[in-house]
């Protein structure tokens, strides 16, 4: 095994092709790029990974915990059972890490700035992106049956062709959803954002009169 094995914290260097396991990485601060690594059940704490480059690597059930991770490439990266709680994603193109039946995209985000993300025809049933900032995202044709999207902003995002049916959208709210180009059946939505879901149906709405 190369690189820090069990139980090191804040390991100094992250090594091309090292294998990490049951690591915490504290205030990490990488730039330039980072390829073929493998991270199994690691910790990222408060990571600056700004702009680099992380090709062609896994991260298996690891945490990513208040990092800033924007403008990153995640060319050939795959992510399984990976959670992000408080980081800054903006302008990730998740459409460009592994996505194959033994690397699936396993992503969930809660309180994160996921802004001018690109979500293209992902995969995403049944992941969580819950309370964040979504704004000018592109999801479309992705796949999010039974995805808990609760109290995310989409102002400005994209939804053309994508399943969103059994998804949570309660308190959700800046979203542009044309139901006559998405599947929604199932879906959840509140009061009174979910009035947006008439936009395009070229309907009239108005108060009743006293």
């Amino acid at each position: 095994m190369r690189g820090p094995g069990r139980g090191d914290v804040k390991a100094a260097t992250i090594e091309d092709g090292g294998r990490y396991q049951d690591v915490v990485f504290r205030d990490l601060d990488r730039s330039g790029r980072l390829q073929d690594a493998t991270f199994v059940s690691c910790t990222f704490e408060g990571a600056r990974v700004r702009e680099a480059a992380v090709h062609g690597c896994r991260f298996l059930t690891c945490s990513f915990v208040a990092c800033d991770l924007s403008l990153a490439d995640v060319q050939g990266s795959a992510f399984r059972d990976a959670s992000f709680d408080g980081c800054n994603l903006t302008g990730i193109n998740w459409a460009r890490a592994t996505r194959t039946l033994h690397d699936p995209l396993e992503v969930d985000f809660r309180d994160c700035v996921l802004d001018f993300g690109v979500f293209r025809g992902c995969a995403l049933e049944g992941r969580r992106l819950a309370h964040c900032t979504a704004h000018e995202c592109d999801f479309n044709r992705a796949a999010l049956l039974g995805a808990v999207c609760r109290g995310t902003d989409f102002e400005g995002s994209s939804f053309e062709g994508a399943d969103l049916r059994g998804a949570d959208f309660r308190h959700a709210r800046n979203y542009a959803i044309d139901v006559r180009h998405t599947l929604v059946k199932g879906a959840r939505f509140s009061l009174p954002e979910a009035f947006a879901l008439l936009q395009g149906l070229e309907i009239e709405i108005e108060a009743e009169a006293e």
